[in-house]
């Protein structure tokens, strides 16, 4: 299940980058921007938003 949900998290902050622009200055922003991607969609999972990643 973790996989499924890094990855989607890699394609939304790669489509959020190209839309917005966005230029990661270091690694640790790149990390930053994943755990929180990674918190809010697990937290989502949890609350049966993305029943299919189960």
């Amino acid at each position: 299940m973790k996989i499924y949900v890094l990855v989607a998290c890699a394609l939304q902050i790669l489509k959020e980058m190209r839309f917005l622009k966005i230029i990661i200055m270091n690694k640790e922003h790149l990390i930053k921007l994943i755990d929180t991607c990674y918190v809010s969609q697990y937290l989502n999972q949890k609350r049966g938003i993305f029943p299919e990643l189960n």
